[in-house]
C-alpha cells in the first residue's frame, strides 16, 4: 500500500471517530436502553430456570477378571448407547406415566439431556425446568428406570447410580448480568451502526472527486467546520481566497460578475454568512461588491448573523465596526425596488460589512419568483452590473424552489452550498438536475461545514 491509500484510509478512519464523538449522547441513550431492556427481559419476563442432576456409571465387565484396552473401549461405546437410551420413546413414556406428567414425550424431551462424561463410562443425565422439585423428580426416576430398561435389552454389564439426583445452587438461567450486558453491547452496536450509515449513506459527508464528475460537477472550495479542529487544518480567510481564486479561473474573461449561491437542503439553514464572508474576500483585492439577499420566503436566509449593536448615542453598529445606515432609506428593500416603490440607491445599505454593500429581502411572498423572474429584476441585474464588480445573489434551496434556476439564468451562474451532515446526496442530485435543465451553467460545488481530520 503507498502513501496516498494510507492517508485516504487514516483519513477515512478519524472521520468515522468523529461521528461517533459526535453522536455520544445518542450511543449511550441506546446502550441505556439496551440495559433497561434486558434487565425488564431477564428480571421480569423470564422465569427462572432450575436444574437437577444424577451421575450414572456403566460397568461393562467382561466374563475374565482381566481388563484389556477392547473391554474398555467397549465400555465406553455401551456407555454412549446408554446415553441416547435414557431420551428413548420408552424411557419417557415410562416416566411420564410414573409421575403422571402432563406433557408429550417431545416436551419431556426437552427437558431432559443425557451424555456421557469425557468419553468415559460415567453418563450425566440432568433436566431444567421452572419447577424445581419437578426437574428432581424426574431426573431421580430416570436413574431408577435405566437399569432397568439396560437389563431388559440384554445387557451383561451394570447401571450403577454413583452420585443421586440434587438440585444445583439457586436457578442456572436467566444470567442476569450476562443478559443485561448483552443488552448494553446490542444497544451501542445498533446505535453505532446506524450513525454510520445515517452519516456515511444517507448524508453528505463529501463526495469525491470522481463523483462529482459523474455528476458533472466540479468542487471549487472546501469550508471547514469552526472550532479547534477547522484552526488546526485551514485559516477560514484562506478557504474563501482559494474559492475566490477558483471563481475567477472560470470567470477569467468577465470583468464584472454576478452568480447566485443556493443551498441544496430544506432551504432554512442560512448561507447568508459564508455569502458574506467570500464577498469580504473580493473587498480584500479592492473590488467593489455588493451582496443581495433575493429570498423572499419565510423560510429562506435572513439577515441574522450578525446584528448591529446600539451605541450609546443612538447609532448602530455592525459586527466589523463600521455604522449602520440608520437613514429611512436603508428601510427600502429589493421587492420595494421591484415594485416602483423605491430607488435602488435607497435600497442599498452601502459599507454594510467591511466595505461590502447590501440589499435586504424582506417580507414573505410564496411566488417570490414572480419577482426575480420579472423583467424589471433583469434591468435592476444590469444596472447594478455597471456600478459594481462582483455581485453575489443568496437564494433558497436549488432543489426544492425554482429560484435559484431564474437568478441563475440572468448571471453568470449558480454555486451549490453542500452542507455536510445536513444536505442529503439526493437532494444534490435533484438540484444539479433542476439547475442544468433550465439551461443555468453550475460554477462549482462549495461543501461547508466539513469535519476536517486533525
Amino acid at each position: 500500500m503507498n502513501g496516498n491509500q494510507q492517508t485516504a484510509v487514516e483519513i477515512d478512519f478519524r472521520e468515522i471517530l468523529h461521528i461517533i464523538k459526535k453522536n455520544w449522547t445518542l450511543i449511550l441513550a441506546a446502550a441505556l436502553t439496551g440495559v433497561f431492556c434486558a434487565a425488564v427481559l431477564v428480571i421480569v419476563v423470564e422465569k427462572p430456570q432450575y436444574r437437577a442432576q444424577a451421575m450414572l456409571f456403566v460397568d461393562a465387565q467382561s466374563q475374565t477378571d482381566v481388563i484389556t484396552n477392547d473391554a474398555m473401549s467397549g465400555a465406553a461405546s455401551y456407555a454412549d448407547a446408554c446415553a441416547l437410551v435414557i431420551t428413548s420413546d420408552n424411557v419417557m413414556d415410562q416416566t411420564i406415566q410414573a409421575l403422571g406428567l402432563n406433557m408429550t414425550r417431545s416436551q419431556l424431551r426437552g427437558i431432559v439431556n443425557a451424555s456421557t462424561q469425557n468419553s468415559t463410562q460415567v453418563i450425566s443425565i440432568t433436566a431444567t425446568c421452572e419447577d424445581p422439585k419437578l426437574a428432581l423428580s424426574i431426573v431421580s426416576e430416570i436413574t431408577q428406570i435405566i437399569p432397568v430398561v439396560m437389563r431388559d435389552a440384554s445387557y451383561s454389564g451394570t447401571v450403577k447410580v454413583v452420585s443421586p439426583a440434587a438440585l444445583g445452587e439457586g436457578p442456572v438461567a436467566p444470567k442476569k448480568l450476562r443478559g443485561i450486558a448483552t443488552g448494553a453491547a446490542v444497544g451501542i452496536l445498533l446505535s453505532v451502526v446506524w450513525v454510520l450509515f445515517y452519516s456515511l449513506v444517507l448524508n453528505v459527508v463529501c463526495m469525491t472527486e470522481s463523483e462529482l464528475k459523474s455528476a458533472g460537477l466540479k468542487l471549487i472550495g472546501v469550508l471547514p467546520c469552526s472550532g479547534a479542529r477547522m484552526k488546526k487544518t485551514l485559516n477560514e480567510h484562506e478557504s474563501y481566497r482559494i474559492i475566490r481564486t477558483s471563481i475567477e479561473s472560470i470567470n477569467q474573461n468577465n470583468t464584472h460578475f454576478a452568480f447566485v449561491m443556493a443551498g441544496v437542503g430544506s432551504g432554512k439553514s442560512s448561507i447568508l454568512d459564508e455569502a458574506k464572508k467570500l464577498a469580504q474576500s473580493y473587498v480584500d483585492i479592492g473590488s467593489r461588491v455588493l451582496l443581495v439577499n433575493t429570498e423572499l420566503r419565510a423560510d429562506g436566509p435572513k439577515e441574522n448573523a450578525d446584528e448591529p449593536k446600539e451605541n450609546a448615542d443612538g447609532s448602530k453598529e455592525n459586527a466589523d465596526g463600521s455604522k449602520e445606515d440608520t437613514d429611512i432609506s436603508s428601510k427600502t428593500d429589493l421587492r420595494t425596488v421591484l415594485d416602483d416603490d423605491g430607488s435602488i440607491a435607497q435600497a442599498i445599505q452601502y459599507d454594510y460589512a467591511g466595505g461590502i454593500d447590501y440589499i435586504n429581502a424582506c417580507g414573505s411572498d410564496p411566488d417570490s419568483f414572480d419577482y426575480l423572474g420579472s423583467a424589471k429584476m433583469e434591468k435592476l441585474i444590469q444596472k447594478l452590473g455597471e456600478e459594481y464588480e462582483c455581485i453575489v445573489f443568496v437564494s433558497n434551496s436549488a432543489s426544492v424552489f425554482a429560484d435559484a434556476a431564474i437568478l441563475g439564468q440572468k448571471t453568470n451562474g449558480v454555486i451549490l452550498m453542500v452542507r455536510q451532515e445536513k444536505d442529503t446526496m439526493n437532494n444534490v442530485k435533484i438540484a444539479a438536475f433542476n439547475l442544468k435543465n433550465s439551461g443555468v451553467k453550475i460554477l462549482g460545488v462549495i461543501y461547508t461545514d466539513v469535519h476536517m481530520p486533525v
